[in-house]
């Protein structure tokens, strides 16, 4: 394997938390998400073109609530409000911050709103630390499409072999691994700092 130079890093699960169900109960102090037409709409179709850009807040909002017109009410609040209730995974943050500091070059890749990735970059500095990134609206691409993970290399010029890439889904990083990326698994409760250590030689 090449010398790493490269971190790659997802966002959603690995460097802020996302779990709707949470977000669910804060906004409406509820316990009935699974019974509640919020519950299919995260990770559908409809949403993945939100993530492309393809897809507007309140394109999205209408589209979900046509069909669901009693609760139009609580999914415009759900989608506009959920981005200020996503704490940043502060031990993942910790190490991105860590390998920068020993002069490795941190990087984002993401699927992500425009919506929703504006507000969080705005209310965190962490993400100024990054050397860069790529988020799926902006290149109108998301993961696992290999595109988006081209469209990193070249504005980068990161080489394959010389990047790691670190994200919550599996077939996310074997689209990575296709193109010669190496991938790390994140799952909950990891100690990501000790699996990079582990395959990266500290410096």
């Amino acid at each position: 394997m090449d010398k790493i130079k490269n971190i790659v890093f997802d966002i959603g699960k690995v460097l802020i938390e996302w779990d709707p169900e949470n977000i669910y109960k804060t906004l409406f102090n509820r316990d009935d998400y699974n019974k509640h037409p919020l519950s299919s709409m995260p990770g559908g179709s409809t949403w993945l073109e939100f993530d492309r850009g393809t897809i507007d807040l309140d394109e999205i909002i209408d589209i979900f609530s046509k069909n669901n017109e009693d609760y139009k009410d609580d999914i415009a609040r759900f989608l506009k409000e959920a981005p200020h209730h996503i704490p940043p995974l502060w031990d993942s943050v910790d190490c991105a911050m860590k390998y920068k500091d020993l002069g490795y070059k941190i990087y984002l890749l993401s699927n992500f709103p425009e919506y929703g990735f504006t507000i969080i970059q705005n209310k965190f500095d962490f993400f100024s630390n990054f050397h860069g990134g790529v988020i799926s609206w902006e290149v109108k691409s998301i993961k696992p499409e290999k595109k988006i993970y081209k469209i990193l290399l070249e504005k980068y010029n990161l080489i394959p072999g010389e990047t790691i890439f670190i994200d919550d889904d599996k077939e996310n990083i074997k689209s990575a691994e296709d193109i010669g990326i190496k991938g790390i698994q994140f799952l909950e409760g990891m100690n990501l700092c000790k699996e990079l250590d582990r395959i990266i030689p500290i410096k």
